[in-house]
């Protein structure tokens, strides 16, 4: 199918030529890091709206993360698959509707998990939407989903190990096996048919752009679909990362289980720093070194020139996956604001307090307390400025 490189939205009046047929069933599978979290908040909060457009979520769910790992995972790994069998159930309820699922927890099928999640969810019927940005842009929100599950490595050292062809590393497999933009594209170009696939870019200069894509693919009006804040989706500082790391190597040089790290730090720590505060405008974010970036803008040349002759349908830029955008910085001394350390004992005080049933006056008691210790720590390591 020709290759086209306008927003949907700039297409002539009338039927859009890129909206999808009554009747398809729409599997979004991602990658990570593409947006997903936007389009799945937009799409859950407009369930009435869509139905009334003739637009079907089967799964009640926002993102039905346990079914889909359940469908894309081995199955030989996976002894009961009653969520993904639930899932399947409900999409056969598309009709004469447009079905939609979106998770990008499908980024993780490999080739034959994608050809059995493609049959089924409707074989013929099945339509596969990739969203994609620039590795430049990716790599950096990665790294922190990596120190988020315990991991301690430096983000030069893990780019260093990322961009080593012959590295074997856990880390780095994953993160290709999501990220290789154009195998991924071919992926499920052979699992669907590549007439059958498009691959929608992102633009970050213009945010609202991805759900008009949307609204449009979906042969919606415009503004059905509207972004929702999710505090808990925000990108960590420099600052921020540095410390959950540190907690990470605190954590291995104890010995500590991974087990203990994501109940007290990622499902503690991180949501209540990620919600409880709001960075400064003088706190800086990951920098990603020179060198990186050139490699990434290397290979997302390939993959852009890989995608434009694949056969699939490409709505948007395929340019902006070299990231020619992001510029390079030079990675400064991060800068953590006592508010931090706070809201990181906050956040292990309230899963403790959780576990051992204590009474939420007195969550609220000693949350009131910490409070005013950290405003104290600032006041006295900043003045007027650790105020502001």
């Amino acid at each position: 199918m020709r290759d086209t490189h306008q927003s949907p939205t700039e297409q002539p009046s009338g039927p859009p030529e890129t909206s999808f047929p009554i009747g398809s069933r729409i599997i979004h599978v991602g990658p990570h890091k593409t947006g997903t979290t936007a389009v799945q908040g937009a799409l859950h909060a407009a369930r009435e709206r869509l139905a009334e457009h003739g637009v079907w979520l089967p799964s009640s769910e926002r993102n039905p993360v346990m079914a889909v790992r359940q469908g894309s995972g081995t199955r030989s790994m996976e002894p009961n698959n009653s969520a993904w069998s639930e899932l399947a159930a409900a999409f056969d309820e598309t009709g004469e509707r447009i079905g939609v699922l979106s998770s990008e927890f499908f980024a993780d099928a490999d080739d034959t998990a994608a050809r059995r999640v493609v049959a089924e969810l409707g074989g013929p019927s099945v339509r596969i939407l990739i969203t994609l940005r620039p590795l430049a842009k990716i790599m950096p929100s990665q790294w922190q989903q990596h120190v988020q599950s315990g991991k301690s490595t430096p983000y030069e050292e893990w780019l260093t190990d990322l961009f080593d062809e012959h590295s074997g590393t856990k880390s780095a497999k994953s993160f290709w096996k999501r990220h290789r933009h154009d195998r991924f594209t071919e992926r499920w170009a052979a699992a669907a048919d590549p007439e059958r696939v498009t691959v929608l870019v992102v633009d970050d200069s213009r945010p609202e752009q991805l759900l008009r894509d949307f609204e449009t693919l979906l042969g919606l009006p415009e503004d059905t679909l509207r972004k929702k804040k999710n505090a808990t989706n925000r990108s960590l500082t420099s600052g921020e990362t540095e410390a959950v790391r540190l907690l990470a190597a605190e954590f291995e040089r104890r010995g500590w289980s991974k087990q203990l790290f994501r109940e007290y730090v990622r499902y503690g720590v991180v949501p209540r720093v990620k919600t409880a505060r709001t960075p400064g405008p003088d706190e800086p974010k990951i920098a990603t070194p020179s060198w990186a970036l050139e490699r990434a803008a290397e290979i997302g040349g390939e993959i852009a020139e890989s995608i434009a002759a694949s056969g699939v349908r490409v709505v948007g830029d395929l340019d902006l996956l070299r990231g020619e955008d992001v510029k390079p910085a030079e990675p400064g001394r991060p800068l953590v604001d006592p508010e931090v350390a706070v809201q990181a004992v906050l956040g292990c005080m309230t899963v403790a307090m959780k576990e051992q049933g204590t009474q939420r006056p007195e969550a609220d008691r000693s949350e009131s307390l910490l409070s005013i210790v950290g405003q104290r720590t600032k006041n006295r390591l900043f003045g007027s400025r650790g105020r502001a």
